[in-house]
């Protein structure tokens, strides 16, 4: 299905290009301000547009949650991740570049652009085809969101953090409450929902977690650094405030920024709040590692930030292949994973306050089961 779907997008983007491509729809290539409908176009029009087109994008992340279903994580991972990635963006830029050369930017149909392309060339086939094909690339990719999600219900309910129901497996190893589950949720909000705050909701809670994600390995690059060459690990307090500090000064300065511009006095001083929350990020983590930059850390594959000879593992290492790490490792760490949150929350803040305020209505119903079920049963404590 979804080589069928790379061929059928290919097609037509090759077809709609060569049949009905004018170069003159794509001038002036720079938008005017006033093109979109809340008056923001230009590139300022394309920076807001990246948070909702990163729905585009949701899913590929879900081959993280596959990682012990494959033989290589260290190397497969990183690799599906990528590639599936390069292979989703082409594809949507091609599609994206023809649609501009088929149509007017004004006469660009948003509910069905590519279908509405072909009918605004009298293509009664094109259209119709494009039509029912969108079928064929809607089912995979509502299929593939389902696969991701019950597997990390599963292994938290492992942990003790869900219910016991969820992290039961049947003959074929499939999590069939947390499938069956999900698959009614996705039903349900997808019959009720319009899409466009749903989109908007889904990419949030997406770069949320991303958010997060990013945040945690510094916290853990910490914890491996000194869990590892002392009895008294480093406390990771300090890193967790400035972390929070900086997700927070960094979401409302975008928020801000969006909405007043960036050279107001208020955008202009979370501004600098912000610069000094992260240059805290990176002294506090500096100040974290320090003692142990002269420890040499052994057994690990690969040295992951610091001086030469700073080797910190991972605490599964132990269990994997007779104590090699033979888990992938990010490099540049804090930099890198302070960069990532930083353009995370200007992604965040360009979905506007709907998709926060719905998002945290969600948070606030996870931490409810969290504090009723999560905190009593958890077996990480």
């Amino acid at each position: 299905m979804a080589c069928l779907n790379v061929v059928l997008l290919v097609t037509f983007s090759l077809y709609g290009s060569f049949m009905y491509g004018d170069a003159g729809n794509m001038e002036p290539f720079t938008l005017p301000n006033d093109v979109a409908a809340d008056g923001v176009g230009g590139f300022a029009g394309v920076l807001r547009g990246s948070g909702l087109a990163f729905f585009c994008c949701v899913g590929w992340d879900a081959v993280c949650t596959l990682s012990e279903e494959v033989r290589n994580p260290k190397r497969d991972i990183p690799w599906g991740i990528m590639g599936t990635l390069l292979i989703v963006a082409l594809l949507y830029s091609m599609l994206c570049i023809t649609l501009c050369l088929m149509v007017p930017t004004e006469s660009i149909d948003l509910d069905a652009p590519l279908a509405a392309a072909f009918q605004y060339h009298n293509d009664n086939w094109g259209y119709i085809i494009t039509s029912l094909t969108a079928t064929t690339v809607c089912t995979p990719s509502v299929m593939s969101g389902i696969v991701g999600q019950p597997r990390i219900w599963y292994r938290m309910a492992l942990d003790g953090l869900l219910f016991e129901p969820f992290a039961k497996l049947s003959a074929q190893d499939v999590p069939v409450v947390g499938t069956t589950i999900c698959g009614i949720i996705a039903t349900l909000l997808s019959a009720i929902c319009d899409f466009e705050p749903l989109a908007g909701m889904t990419s949030f809670s997406t770069l949320a977690m991303f958010t997060l994600v990013n945040g945690g390995i510094i916290l853990t690059r910490v914890e491996e650094y000194s869990s590892r060459s002392s009895s008294s690990p480093t406390t990771t307090t300090n890193i967790t405030y400035s972390l929070s500090v900086f997700f927070i000064l960094s979401l409302a300065f975008h928020y801000v920024a969006l909405l007043h511009g960036f050279l107001t006095c208020s955008g202009i001083c979370l501004g600098a709040l912000d610069l000094a929350s992260l240059a805290w990020v990176l002294y506090a983590y500096y100040a974290a590692i320090t003692p142990y930059t002269n420890v040499n850390l052994e057994g690990c594959s690969e040295p992951l930030v610091g001086p030469k000879g700073n080797k910190p593992r991972s605490a599964s290492a132990e269990r994997v292949n007779g104590g090699k790490d033979d888990h992938f490792h990010c490099p540049w760490v804090p930099v890198l994973p302070a960069v990532a949150i930083w353009v995370n929350c200007y992604l965040m803040a360009s979905l506007g306050i709907q998709a926060l305020v719905m998002v945290t209505v969600w948070l606030v119903l996870g931490i409810v089961v969290y504090l009723t079920y999560g905190a009593k049963h958890s077996k990480l404590n």
